[in-house]
């Protein structure tokens, strides 16, 4: 019997800009946005902005390889460009030459802390599948330094004093 009978199959879609992504100076800082995403709305083609991928059906390793980005925004820029941004919304208020508009877009911040999130996940994983303790440690100490709810510091026993 092979493994991948028993896998669940979940249909994942997600938008990618056709025209990719680029960074802006916005409200003192940047973010990534769709190339065309200050265009005027009545420009030709505005309702089909995005194209539809699958992305996991041909990539069932894609956590690892973004686990694996470096922060920079020319390696986050290449990443969206392939597979998108990470959210669905978050709406950011930007002057055009056309008047004020929202755009979805997203800070360098918000992609290096899903990315170190990423990187504790899949440590996490290939820690408890080699079964050796001294990751397992690190991690362990990785995770104790962050702001977690105290449920998920339970569940995971992170504190000294839980035994």
């Amino acid at each position: 019997m092979r493994i991948d009978q028993f896998v669940i199959p979940i249909p994942f879609t997600w938008k990618v800009a056709h025209r990719g992504y680029r960074w802006i100076d916005c409200n003192d800082g940047r973010w990534l946005c769709a190339v065309d995403a200050l265009e005027r709305p009545d420009f030709p083609g505005v309702f089909d902005r995005y194209q539809i991928q699958q992305p996991l059906l041909e990539r069932t390793g894609l956590f690892r390889e973004f686990a694996e980005l470096d922060f920079s925004e020319t390696e986050v820029l290449r990443f969206a460009n392939k597979f998108g941004l990470l959210r669905d919304g978050g709406n950011l208020a930007v002057d055009t030459e056309f008047g004020r508009t929202l755009v979805h877009a997203e800070n360098l911040q918000l992609w290096q802390a899903e990315v170190r999130a990423f990187k504790r996940v899949v440590s996490l994983w290939d820690a408890i599948s080699a079964g050796e303790g001294q990751e397992w440690a690190e991690l362990k100490a990785a995770l104790a330094a962050d702001e977690l709810p105290l449920a998920v510091q339970r569940a995971l026993h992170i504190s000294d004093d839980d035994r």
